[in-house]
């Protein structure tokens, strides 16, 4: 047995079924889901006597999966269990954010329920533009009462009218996004020029970095704290007010954890079950 810490990270990306039609930067969305465990496994070579590459195969594998699948569920980059998070230096630890309990509920012999964590973050932070109201969104009809969906409609709408118009009328693989043309072109990200290799030395001033702060700038006091309160009335089985309060954190934070206690909420009709324990289904 050998004991290892376990990321998975597979690319999760949303391809367009005409992507040959889309202009480069509107052709995927990629995103990324981060299952983090610690444990043992099983290292070896399985499946072929000319197999080269590395297995590592035990529960701890499976429940890292398992939590890649979930950052889905709770609408989060990042999912760590109690055993990963238990691992992090005190100050990292307290920057965590206390998302769920679960249970194997249909194995009476589980062990102790998995703790989720996540350090929450809004990547997209680095390569936002900052909203601005344009003449033609006010010839539009451009309220601050659209949803997010209909903003982004509208701004690729016109990203894609200006590209088309900007390359001749060019419209597909070949067509190449101009200066000014809206959006997030591939120019506007964060390029990394060159992947680090071997072992990189941890530094506390790492979480200092400009980058760092742009990511984590929108999650004040005010958010863990209501969050907090409205994590600890949902398992007290006062949903009432746990709903009140995921929904302020849902309308002001826009967040997935949030999103996620209103479902199973609403799956009961904000009622909780007379076996509710406050532990979820693992």
């Amino acid at each position: 047995m050998l004991p290892v810490t376990i990321a998975t990270l597979p690319l999760r990306s949303t391809f367009f079924s005409t992507s040959t039609l889309a202009p480069p930067f509107f052709a995927h969305s990629p995103q990324l889901g981060f299952g983090l465990n610690a444990g043992v496994a099983v290292q070896g070579a399985i499946g072929s006597c000319r197999k080269i590459d590395v297995t590592y195969i035990s529960e701890h594998v499976n429940n890292s999966d398992a939590l890649e699948s979930m950052t889905q569920k709770y609408g989060v980059p990042v999912l760590m269990s109690n055993s990963f998070h238990y691992l992090l230096s005190e100050k990292r630890q307290k920057e965590c954010r206390f998302i769920d309990r679960l249970c194997d509920l249909g194995n009476e012999e589980a062990n102790d329920p998995m703790e989720l964590y996540t350090w929450d973050m809004d990547i997209e932070r680095l390569w936002k533009e900052p909203k601005r109201t344009t003449n033609d969104e006010v010839a539009a009809g451009s309220s601050p009462f659209e949803t997010r969906f209909q903003q982004t409609a509208r701004r690729t709408i016109r990203a894609i009218s200006r590209t088309v118009s900007g390359n001749n009328g060019v419209f597909g693989p070949d067509a190449r996004p101009t200066k000014g043309s809206g959006g997030v072109s591939r120019d506007g990200r964060k390029k990394m020029e060159r992947l680090p290799t071997g072992i990189l030395n941890y530094s506390e001033a790492e979480f200092h970095k400009e980058e760092i702060l742009k990511i984590r700038e929108r999650y004040d006091a005010q958010f863990f704290e209501t969050f907090d309160r409205a994590r600890t009335c949902f398992g007290q089985r006062s949903w009432r007010r746990a709903r009140r309060l995921f929904e302020d954190l849902t309308l002001r934070y826009d967040d997935g954890p949030s999103k996620h206690f209103l479902r199973k909420m609403k799956e009961n009709d904000y009622l909780p079950p007379a076996d509710f324990t406050g532990c979820g289904d693992l």
